[in-house]
């Protein structure tokens, strides 16, 4: 995000005389000093660090700065940060972290609700609070726009419970961008039951989670562009685990695991990430597939290995790849009677003249992921192909000549590429990530990157 967006801090703490200066310098003037009418920082303040039942709750830095307006780039960033806490004169109780992830209970007639680990942020900010029922927990969820339009799963006790599954609840898991909010794997477990998932479910998203964070996958980036970037996860080689998503027909479609696992990613980018729509995620359209993206890796072809062996996972290790994607096309080849055919096929659909890539030089964003049927893909392995010569036909192939570019796309490519007269899809014949799955057909699926910048990321499921 732009680091303009620190000025919406910046400005509401320079009418409350809290800071001065260019700079922002503290003049360490207490809560009491900064007035206390409707539009004051000092209400403001006040309405936000009380909860609606009269208890003082602690917000983590990321809430307040995403209330306040700023960036998300200082939530790590500002070294100054607890002398701008000293000067709006907000004190940590005792005990309590900058984010706290402790347990709310609520009794719901017989049923005991876990309503504070549904997300550090939202417990934070009094979303969700400690006297409130299941349903209205769920109600506020959606109010403030973390839901997704459709029916949650009431996360009681006993769900987070049989969803932990032994699990040991206050193991710490990465921090999500954009807030960086301290999270649990308890608070990962709720999203797991809002989301619809299983139990066996689990330590497939606790490992989607933590591969979104690493740098390459630029999950601040995915998850605040305003473009329509969604995060998706192709699940690999479940055999022996409870797990059982769907990799024959419309395994991106509405099957039921994939669809809750999916869900419950995104539903953790908004709760545990704060990557809510029109606070953060500044996405101008947006897609469905913001709402869940999740697929499973079916058998290879004989002579192939499958995806995530191919990225250095261990044969017959169970995986998470995730991935960020712009939309989907299905391509279709009926009439090709040869491998060279339908990959001719793919290699003409793959270039989009209108998604340069931010660096100028790539259509898309480095990486491109392909749902192959078993029918195609078992005729390119009985035609000698594997799954390297694939990347290398469509690093040379799926290209676009300069002049086919839009003038708009024309304007922001490099000048090597204007001189070489070409623009690749993929920086590498190893960036065309294959996936088997599928049911009948010679119907593919063509997943393009988000053109800002992402690259998929695969991890074991421990």
């Amino acid at each position: 995000m732009r680091a303009a967006g620190c000025s919406g801090f910046r400005e509401a703490v320079r009418r409350s005389g809290t800071l001065t200066g260019d700079a922002g310098t503290s003049t360490r003037r207490g809560r009491h000093e900064l007035g206390h009418g409707p539009a004051g920082l000092g209400g403001v303040l006040d309405r936000l660090l009380t909860g609606s039942h009269g208890r003082d709750c602690w917000h983590s830095r990321g809430g307040l700065l995403w209330l306040l307006g700023c960036s998300p780039y200082l939530l790590n960033r500002s070294e100054r940060w607890n002398e701008i806490l000293d000067g709006l004169g907000v004190d940590a109780p005792p005990g309590r972290g900058l984010a706290s992830t402790s347990r709310y209970a609520a009794t719901e007639g017989e049923d005991e609700v876990s309503i504070g680990p549904v997300a550090p942020m939202l417990s934070e900010l009094r979303v969700v609070t400690a006297q409130v029922p299941a349903e209205r927990a769920l109600a506020e969820v959606a109010r403030v726009g973390a839901g997704d339009g459709l029916p949650l799963r009431r996360p009681t006790l006993e769900r987070v419970a049989a969803m932990l599954a032994g699990r040991d609840p206050a193991q710490t898991v990465p921090a999500l961008p954009p807030l960086l909010l301290l999270a649990t794997v308890e608070d990962v477990a709720t999203c797991a039951v809002l989301a619809g998932c299983a139990p066996p479910a689990l330590p497939y998203l606790v490992a989607a989670l933590a591969a979104a964070t690493a740098p390459e996958f630029n999950l601040l980036g995915v998850t605040t562009t305003t473009g329509n970037a969604a995060v998706g996860v192709v699940v690999h080689d479940t055999d022996g685990d409870q797990l059982v998503p769907a990799v024959g027909h419309n395994c991106l479609g509405t099957a039921e695991v994939n669809t809750a696992l999916g869900r419950a990613l995104a539903l953790a980018c908004r709760l545990l990430g704060g990557a809510l729509p029109g606070s953060l995620d500044m996405a101008t359209v947006a897609q469905p597939a913001k709402l869940t993206l999740c697929t499973a890796e079916g058998a290879a072809p004989e002579g192939w290995t499958q995806l995530h062996v191919a990225r250095g996972m261990r044969p017959g290790s169970a995986a998470v790849t995730v991935f960020a994607m712009s939309g989907i096309l299905e391509i279709a080849d009926t009439e090709s009677d040869s491998a060279a055919g339908l990959l001719g096929t793919l290699a003409a659909a793959l270039p989009l003249p209108a998604a340069i890539h931010s660096a100028g030089d790539l259509l898309g964003g480095g990486q491109q992921l392909l749902v192959l049927p078993p029918e195609w893909a078992g005729r390119l392995a009985s035609d000698g192909w594997s799954r390297e010569s694939i990347g290398e036909f469509l690093y040379d192939r799926a290209v676009l000549p300069v002049d086919r570019l839009p003038t708009s796309g024309r304007s922001r490519i490099t000048d090597d590429v204007a001189a070489h007269g070409l623009i690749r899809t993929a920086r590498s014949p190893a960036d065309f990530l294959v996936v088997v799955a599928g049911g009948v057909g010679m119907k593919a699926a063509y997943l393009p990157s988000w053109p800002g910048g992402s690259m998929a990321v695969t991890a074991a499921v421990g």
